[in-house]
């Protein structure tokens, strides 16, 4: 037994070394491997690209973009339009408004000039009474003159709120537009570098749509405050 271990030790040691021989060259050909494997993921980038781009349009599409189907889209789009015929009609009656308060300061001063002729010519003819007469009515037509020009000035205000609402209905129908492509190109299962681009632009218009919406209500408490102004203007000479 100990000599058929003994002869078979050399063979044992043979065969080791000649096993190592197929081992070295499968080391040297591991080496030149790297070489074959740097090329082939030169050519898979643009999948991990698109996998990158495909996993970005899915986040933003679940978290960020909630996706909305074509018919709450389109529910939205028709609120925005009728909003904006509002804006329109608002932005046209202010403007109508606008002119008539102008026409009536016009007219109020025209009225004291008027006064103002006849209470010289009182004071000129040494009529005293008719003079006092007519200084009170000239303070009168101040305060009217007055209060005619703060109705001006609260509906110039009223015209860039009317302007203002107009703008958010534009950028709110911009927004809804975008994301009406969004959804069409999603239900077309398009490139999702596409997809995701229109995502980008559907959440910038968002965003601008926002921003004006929030300038427009800063707007339209400015207005408010003026309106109670002018309102107590208006009471003021009669609880006096």
């Amino acid at each position: 037994m100990v000599r058929a271990a003994a002869a078979s030790a050399p063979l044992l040691a043979v065969a080791l070394l000649l096993g190592g021989v197929p081992l070295r060259a499968q080391e040297v050909t591991d080496t030149a491997t790297p070489a074959v494997q740097g090329y082939a993921p030169a050519a898979a980038e643009p999948a991990t690209a698109d996998r990158a781009t495909s996993g970005l349009s899915a986040f933003a599409g679940a978290v960020v973009l909630p996706a909305r189907s074509e018919a709450e889209v389109e529910q939205a789009t028709q609120a925005a339009a009728r909003a904006l015929e509002r804006a329109d009609a608002d932005l046209a009656r202010t403007a109508e408004r606008r002119a008539k308060a102008n026409e009536l300061v016009q007219a109020r001063q025209q009225r004291l000039l008027e006064i103002e002729a006849k209470r010289k010519q009182a004071d000129k003819d040494k009529l005293k009474s008719e003079k006092a007469a007519l200084e009170v009515e000239k303070k009168a037509a101040e305060r009217q003159k007055i209060l005619a020009e703060e109705i001006r000035s609260l509906n110039d205000t009223e015209v860039e709120v009317a302007k203002k609402a107009r703008e958010v209905a534009v950028a709110k129908q911009q927004a809804l537009e975008l994301e009406r492509q969004l959804v069409g190109k999603r239900a077309e299962n398009t490139s999702p570098a596409v997809i995701a681009e229109l995502e980008r632009q559907t959440l910038v218009a968002q965003k601008k749509a926002a921003a004006s919406e929030r300038d427009l209500a800063g707007k339209q408490d400015y207005l408010a405050g003026k309106r109670l102004d002018v309102y107590k203007g208006y009471l003021e000479p009669k609880t006096k």
